[in-house]
């Protein structure tokens, strides 16, 4: 039988993943209950992803996401910079964020926010904003940060779907 043992994230928690002024997608660790053998077959992390802006919104929530579905974003986000053409998304239950790049160089961010709970008569937030491809460039850095920290403990690069 294999013991639950305590992972330890090397990363400083929670992890931000991409940031703009009104947008942060986050790591914040490893899922607790994780064993030896589940490890083996890959490991398991929650994200979140917190909206503001001004006043008017401010969203902190854990997102139902996958390790896989994030690494599969971070290879299409990855593609999409490398010639500044094309478009990444991750799509989730709960939350859907599309990048895409616009001949001009500009990357545009739409995405829809869904929360579990239903706040009154909102049961979705549209949101929309353009970024510089630095801002990108920068979070390509910290994706590939995490994603090497997490082939460490897992033993290789086949995250989990």
């Amino acid at each position: 039988m294999s013991e639950i043992f305590d992972t330890k994230d090397t990363l400083p928690l929670p992890y931000i993943l991409i940031e703009t002024d009104m947008f942060k997608f986050n790591y914040i660790g490893l899922q607790k209950g994780q064993n030896e053998k589940s490890i083996k077959y890959g490991v398991m992390g929650d994200f979140s992803i917190e909206l503001y802006d001004n006043e008017r919104i401010n969203i902190s929530e854990k997102i139902d996401a996958t390790v896989g579905d994030v690494y599969s974003f971070y290879k299409d986000l990855e593609t999409m910079m490398k010639n500044i053409q094309g478009t990444a998304e991750i799509n989730l239950f709960d939350v859907c964020l599309n990048f895409t790049a616009k001949k001009t160089g500009i990357i545009e961010v739409n995405g829809v926010y869904k929360p579990f709970i239903n706040f009154g008569l909102v049961k979705e937030i549209k949101f929309g904003f353009n970024v510089e491809p630095n801002v990108l460039d920068n979070a390509l850095k910290r994706f590939k940060t995490l994603f090497d920290s997490l082939a460490e403990i897992q033993g290789n690069y086949n995250f989990i779907f």
